[in-house]
């Protein structure tokens, strides 16, 4: 470590002749000392404090907070290093450990994560909710509002659009089974945004649905970092998952304001469907949703194949089957 006098003279020796190594002959040092002083000015960094290098590992570390936050500093270092590799990081298992003694260092010290959102990963969430759909011919001819039921899985970003005739329990229950049948598993949690609801509870029957499937059904809220949610001190209001905007499941689907039958409004939505899980663009690195969704079924649970809950499917409400363009009638 250079004194606080070598170093202004490293800095002078540079400012006078404008080259690294001209000023490293002048001052007597490595060019590389003299260009990391150089930086660290041009960065408005302290010049003369110690700069910690970068690690591979850096960039999943609020991905590590999250995951001993969740499990109370209970899971272990060796879990932590596999579920990485699932999400691209290509350092060593030691590495691993050395960043989950720091963070369960930092956690035990009361140092927790303040209200942070969720970052995806492999089988974490599936988010699901509804949107007004277009209006088609009733049985008389007369037109008729329908709603779309939506979902995607987070890291995936594997969308899928059912149109149905009315919002129910029942045809939630089968629209999840649908979408969870599509995607070819059931993720760790299935996320909801609550409406007229306590944001943080959830009616006993969708606790039941969720049971059934054998995963957490718990509400979800868009994250605002611009009030401050994250800040150290902010009140802990238990108003569900917090989820970015940027994984903040989209339900704007752009078709028409009315189609000419409901076969019409299924095919549009399976379209929907292709096309969104065809764009590279939606799947983030590593290629298309399509191309995700197989790498993300790996950390998918079994569908139970056990009969539905008995106020699941009334008679009147026909089974969905097929990709997204399903539909209850």
């Amino acid at each position: 470590m250079k004194s606080n006098q070598e170093i202004n003279e490293i800095l002078a020796a540079f400012d006078a002749t404008e080259s690294v190594r001209s000023a490293a002959k002048i001052a007597a040092c490595d060019p590389k000392t003299v260009r990391r002083y150089v930086t660290a000015r041009a960065e408005g960094r302290p010049v003369g404090s110690p700069v910690r290098r970068r690690r591979v590992i850096d960039v999943y570390l609020e991905k590590i907070e999250e995951w001993v936050e969740r499990s109370e500093g209970h899971i272990h270092a060796e879990r932590v290093h596999q579920r990485l590799i699932g999400l691209g990081f290509t350092g060593s298992e030691r590495t691993t450990r050395r960043a989950v003694a720091e963070v369960k260092a930092r956690w035990l010290r009361g140092e927790r994560r303040i209200l942070r959102p969720w970052n995806p990963e492999p089988g974490l969430w599936l988010q699901f909710g509804w949107s007004g759909g277009p209006l088609v011919p009733g049985p008389q001819g007369e037109a008729r509002r329908t709603v779309l039921f939506s979902a995607w899985l987070a890291w995936s970003r594997f969308r899928v659009v059912i149109p149905c005739r009315e919002r129910s329990l029942p045809v939630l229950t089968e629209c999840l089974r649908s979408t969870l049948t599509l995607v070819g598993g059931v993720p760790n949690h299935l996320l909801t945004r609550a409406e007229g609801l306590e944001a943080s509870r959830l009616p006993a029957q969708l606790d039941a649905l969720g049971a059934h499937f054998g995963t957490e059904m718990r509400t979800c809220v868009p994250y605002d970092a611009q009030a401050g949610e994250d800040r150290p001190g902010a009140r802990a209001v238990q108003s569900g998952v917090r989820i970015a905007v940027a994984d903040w499941l989209p339900v704007t689907v752009g078709l028409p304001r009315a189609l000419p039958s409901f076969a019409a409004l299924r095919a549009a939505c399976a379209d929907l469907g292709e096309q969104a899980n065809r764009r590279s663009g939606d799947g983030g690195p590593g290629g298309t949703p399509y191309g995700r969704l197989a790498a993300e079924r790996a950390r998918l649970r079994p569908l139970p194949a056990g009969r539905l809950p008995a106020h699941a499917v009334p008679s009147g409400v026909s089974r969905l089957s097929g990709l997204s363009g399903a539909g209850v009638s």
